[in-house]
């Protein structure tokens, strides 16, 4: 109990049992929902199992708004979560005990200030919000999406920050301790990889007839 409210995770024990409790059932059903797993190795899907298993008995899941919350929907949330930290350590996500769940996007409380000092207040509709030390919020209409919206992920894109807050604060470099990557390297594979993407895209978007909409299922 005392290390679940520390925010370190769960025992090995209490890992096993949650592994034990997901049938290959309720697995398939997940991983068929979320196409973007396909590619995964037996290996990897295994790993991934086991880490959705760590994350199931580590967090608790709460609604919000009247939301409840059942075990296909914590699966499918831990499956997509644990794929960022497939080949880290569930330390990454240790710190924080909390998920929870809003039908669909909620409203946050921003706040904005000029350089003239004059501050701005408004609130924001999310789908997702990630807090340092704090729960992932999430919109479950927007995490159940993510299977039928490729590029589009509420759920990876809000665990991703979590692994950004690691350095202790959300500026896009996450704490490489202990993995022994520099972190000069870090920032050039990503530069690499991100302006590589960027050429691909272009490519895929060049190809595409002028009289064809680039957003339609055709194109």
């Amino acid at each position: 109990m005392f290390r679940w409210l520390s925010g370190r995770g769960a025992s090995q024990r209490q890992v096993n049992l949650q592994l034990a409790s997901i049938t290959d059932a309720d697995w398939q059903r997940t991983v068929a929902a979320l196409p973007f797993l396909q590619g995964l190795t037996a290996a990897e899907m295994t790993e991934l199992r086991r880490k959705a298993a760590w994350l199931l008995a580590s967090k608790s899941f709460n609604g919000a708004h009247g939301m409840d919350v059942t075990d296909s929907m914590m699966l499918s949330i831990a499956a997509q979560a644990s794929l960022p930290i497939l080949a880290l350590d569930t330390a990454w996500y240790e710190g924080w005990t909390e998920i929870i769940l809003y039908p669909g996007d909620f409203l946050i409380p921003r706040t904005e200030v000029e350089e003239s000092g004059v501050v701005h207040e408004y609130m924001q509709e999310a789908s997702g919000e990630a807090w340092d030390g704090g729960p992932v919020i999430l919109s479950w209409e927007a995490a159940s999406l993510s299977g039928d919206s490729p590029g589009v992920n509420v759920v990876i894109h809000e665990f991703a920050h979590k692994l950004d807050c690691r350095n202790g604060e959300a500026n896009g470099m996450p704490h490489l301790g202990g993995s022994n990557i520099r972190s000069t390297h870090w920032q050039r594979v990503l530069d690499a990889s991100f302006n590589a993407f960027e050429q691909a895209l272009a490519t895929v978007e060049n190809a595409i007839p002028h009289n064809i909409d680039s957003e339609s299922p055709q194109a």
